[in-house]
């Protein structure tokens, strides 16, 4: 530290001194931040997290071959239209060379994630290709299709080390319309998605005192040899964790109360083979984010018992009995529920804040795709569709909501119910459904003694008489 002395007529000799001082954190340290701590003369640098993302459009020809635009990599704006916003033709494709610069001074792990996807049914029309920029012809198959991607992460970096310090890394991306689609099904359609960088920094990455365990916590990766159950018990609040391959569960999942956890099955499955009337529990004021990939369970009555917050965004849920009981907050966005049982979703006392763009099938005698009971409440249903299949025997009537007198369904929009197997509709004691594709005859049929229906404006009102 520079120091000075002024000597002055009738003044004390003074000695200033400058002491800095750097909290430190308590607890599980995580290591995603940029700071700068400074006074005059003396400054104190973080590690930097600064990660750059560009694009620039690529022509892909009838005969596969690409040819790379001769403009330079522009940096990617949030209002920009990647792909072009004029029609697209069957069989036409478009594509984008994405670069990814790390400017920062720590290492990281990116990935591009296509999210925020509309129209599910229209984006699995669309074919993608993922590839090196050195590849110069179409590859014959490609890698997925738009909604497999939705919300789903394309890792770039290394899984360990990830991007160094000053480093790039690139990725080429064509998108293709397929060419046999039906123009009476799409013509006029529109998907809408954004192209999203990701970054977190590499949980290899060394501190000031070569320790690559410091933020060891705040990202896990798990694999087919992992115990997810320790895994979760042990992470610290708000870690991620990817699930790198399929994973076997013998026993079910608990959280802590208050902790807050993603899971990331980056496209892969997680099969339970616990017993018991669950294989995960989400407690009350614990949270988690389940994202990309399949949820299978045989043997527990609930995939799911959720007392806290439970969001899935494009996640398949195979169960035999009831996918999701839920006492708590649930959202679901892009996801699809097949139940065996009785139930795709059970809300008991619970909150159902939004559904969109799912669907969820049912197969059982007296079955429900939602069982909306106790006093609880469904905000919204959004773009989705419900199935309640009655089994042969025909026993129980099935539906495709069954809703309480002390239960309220707030809105359901752009939904459509079905039941080749059984008189699948609504049973509802009160609620407002807007846009709802459904028939009228049927729904008023179908709603509980004691109630009325009404159409005003496309919206259908149902009211306790």
């Amino acid at each position: 530290m520079k120091q000075s002395r002024r000597i002055r007529a009738a003044l004390f000799t003074s000695l200033l001194s400058v002491v800095l001082c750097v909290g430190l954190l308590t607890g599980t340290t995580f290591a995603w931040f940029t700071s700068t701590t400074a006074n005059t003369g003396n400054t104190i640098v973080t590690g930097n997290f600064d990660a750059g993302f560009s694009y620039r459009s690529l022509t892909v020809n009838a005969d596969g071959s690409i040819v790379p635009s001769q403009q330079d990599f522009q940096p990617v704006r949030e209002d920009a239209s990647l792909l072009g916003a004029d029609a697209w033709n069957p069989g036409e494709a478009r594509g984008l060379d994405f670069q990814i610069t790390n400017s920062g001074k720590v290492a990281l792990l990116n990935s591009i994630v296509m999210s925020d996807l509309n129209d599910s049914a229209l984006a699995d029309k669309f074919e993608v290709y993922v590839f090196d920029q050195g590849t110069t012809s179409l590859p014959q198959a490609p890698s997925g299709v738009l909604s497999s991607y939705a919300n789903s992460p394309l890792w770039l970096s290394q899984q360990t080390t990830g991007l160094a310090a000053g480093g790039q890394e690139s990725v080429r991306i064509v998108v293709r319309l397929r060419d046999d689609i039906s123009a009476a099904d799409f013509s006029g359609a529109s998907v809408n998605f954004r192209f999203a960088l990701e970054s977190v920094q590499a949980s290899g990455d060394a501190d000031g005192f070569g320790d690559t365990n410091y933020d060891k916590d705040a990202i896990v990766r798990v694999g087919s040899d992992s115990n997810l159950s320790e895994v979760i018990a042990n992470v610290a609040n708000g870690a991620v964790i990817y699930v790198e391959e399929d994973i076997s569960l013998a026993e079910p999942l608990q959280m802590d109360a208050g902790k807050s956890i993603t899971l990331n099955l980056m496209g892969n499955m997680l099969s339970s083979t616990a017993s018991g009337s669950y294989s995960m529990q989400i407690p009350e004021s614990a949270s988690l984010k389940v994202v990309g990939g399949t949820i299978s369970t045989k043997a527990s009555t609930y995939c799911f018992e959720n007392e806290g917050t439970l969001e899935l965004q494009n996640v398949t849920l195979d169960n035999s009995n009831l996918a999701i009981h839920n006492f708590g907050t649930l959202s679901l966005y892009g996801s699809v529920i097949h139940a065996a049982g009785q139930y795709g979703i059970c809300n008991y006392d619970g909150t159902i804040d939004q559904i969109t763009d799912t669907y969820i099938e049912v197969l059982g005698n007296g079955c429900y795709a939602i069982d909306n009971s106790g006093t609880s409440t469904v905000r919204e249903i959004r773009n989705s569709t419900l199935i309640a299949k009655q089994g042969s025997s025909g026993l129980f009537t099935s539906y495709a909501i069954r809703n309480n007198s002390t239960s309220s369904v707030e809105s359901m929009v752009n939904c459509t119910v079905d039941g080749a197997l059984s008189d699948t509709g609504i049973q509802i004691a009160s609620g407002t459904f807007t846009n709802s594709n459904l028939n009228l005859e049927q729904f008023t049929s179908l709603v509980a003694s004691g109630s009325q229906v009404t159409q005003e404006n496309g919206t259908y009102v149902v009211q306790v008489i």
